[in-house]
């Protein structure tokens, strides 16, 4: 009563793996049917024993051609079940009503989180009261023999963060889980611990910790191309089974960028210090070679804008802290030149940079620049901009030489200019040769 043969049931096939004999338990017991569960962690296969007697739990990791004894937990009650949630293997105590959680992939054979309390979901006409018969069918049923009541492990994830050691051991967590196996977002918690990091003004190296978990899930989910206390619930529908890590857990970073201006608004941490964070942010990114939006760097723009900060605006701009863009471009050309001053003329050489060569040449338009927009122009061979906008440009300069020259360079390079924008501007012209004479 103590070999065991393990098969495992794909969706293509039956795989039958090696058997193997177990060690021998207090007296040689034998093992139940209840005591040995095949369960898979994060795509790995393993043989889950319990060892009542001894108060303790092994997990056989089985290969093709082998089996290895990988972990060894302890067992606090004889009585107890396995389950599996989201990669996570559950211990449940029921006389006790608690449960222990263990996240088994990075070695660790501690519970992650303090026990958790065990609230059990009972269904409408059922007294509550557990019939004293549980069994623990894998991966996450349960269900009371007794009152014929069945049952889904649902984790509450909130309830596991807030008793792990540290902010950075809790959002690691979350980034491994999966949104479509419970009940509470993990993205969201993820935010919120964020959040409360910002508001509480904890140090820049926990931050930056934080920030480069997070921005490496990130890199990793824009390589791969994928989106990377307990209870009882008669509800919930079955989650997807999968023995990989679903990255949609991971904050994007414009969700970060959310974070971080709901904190400005809030006024909930002062904007040096806010600063200070979003600039750690942009550290793990730039360490990941993440590209962040343009409505990321226009952010940190405005930041050092409020700030009164010109110099280092000017030297973000300049050295390539701030990643170009048409959109940052924008910002920039929107600033007060009183806040900002330069910020305009640096908005024109970042169209320029970017290629975007129709919002430069509008862009100096705006300046009063047409002479300067039209060798844009014509350099760049822009299109879609129209004759009149060069020509009122030229008026609002009051430079009459300004006006002919510009109406000269229309008439020769703006088809159908001469029949259908010249004529508007006939009284402006007769007006200058009045003047000329």
């Amino acid at each position: 009563n103590r070999r065991i043969f393990a098969y495992q049931f794909t969706k293509k096939e039956m795989v039958k793996l090696p058997k193997f004999e177990l060690g021998g338990g207090k007296g040689g017991s034998p093992v139940q049917e209840d005591d040995v569960a095949l369960v898979t962690l994060y795509g790995n296969v393993f043989c889950c024993i319990l060892h009542r007697e001894d108060g303790a739990v092994t997990l056989h990791q089985l290969y093709q051609d082998s089996v290895a004894v990988k972990h060894r937990l302890q067992l606090y009650s004889p009585n107890a079940g396995i389950s599996v949630v989201d990669n996570l293997l559950v211990l449940h105590h029921p006389d006790e009503g608690v449960s222990m959680v263990y996240d088994l992939l990075g070695g660790s054979e501690m519970p992650i989180s303090a026990p958790l309390a065990t609230r059990i979901d009972w269904p409408e006409g059922i007294v509550p009261g557990l019939g004293g018969d549980l069994r623990f069918f894998y991966p996450d049923v349960v269900v009371d023999m007794k009152k014929h009541v069945l049952w889904r492990v649902v984790l509450d994830l909130e309830a596991i963060c807030s008793s792990e050691a540290s902010d950075l051991d809790a959002i690691a967590f979350l980034q491994r889980r999966r949104p479509a196996a419970h009940a509470q977002c993990p993205r969201a918690l993820s935010l919120q611990s964020m959040h409360t990091m910002v508001a509480e003004r904890r140090s820049l190296s926990a931050l930056h910790s934080v920030f480069r978990v997070v921005c490496q899930v990130m890199r990793e989910q824009r390589e791969t191309g994928l989106p990377t206390s307990m209870s009882f619930s008669s509800h919930e529908a079955a989650p997807e089974e999968s023995g990989f890590i679903d990255t949609t857990a991971a904050p994007t970073a414009d969700d970060i960028l959310e974070v971080f201006q709901r904190l400005r608004e809030e006024e909930a941490a002062p904007p040096r210090y806010l600063l200070s964070v979003v600039e750690t942010f942009l550290l793990a990114a730039q360490t990941e070679q993440l590209s962040l939006s343009p409505q990321f760097h226009a952010f940190v723009a405005s930041m050092l804008a409020r700030m009164g900060r010109p110099f280092q605006l000017q030297q973000y701009v300049q050295h390539g802290g701030l990643e170009a863009s048409s959109g940052l471009a924008v910002a920039l050309g929107e600033m007060d030149p009183r806040a900002a001053p330069g910020m305009g003329a640096a908005s024109l050489r970042m169209y320029s940079q970017v290629g975007d060569y129709k919002a430069q040449t509008e862009g100096l338009l705006a300046e009063g620049r047409p002479a300067d927009a039209l060798r844009v122009l014509r350099k760049h061979e822009v299109e879609d901009v129209s004759p009149s906008a060069f020509l009122e440009a030229a008026l609002d300069a009051g430079s009459p030489g300004l006006f002919l020259a510009v109406f000269r360079f229309c008439s020769w390079f703006a088809p159908g200019f001469l029949s259908s924008t010249a004529p508007r501007y006939a009284q402006v012209l007769d007006e200058i040769q009045r003047d000329a004479r």
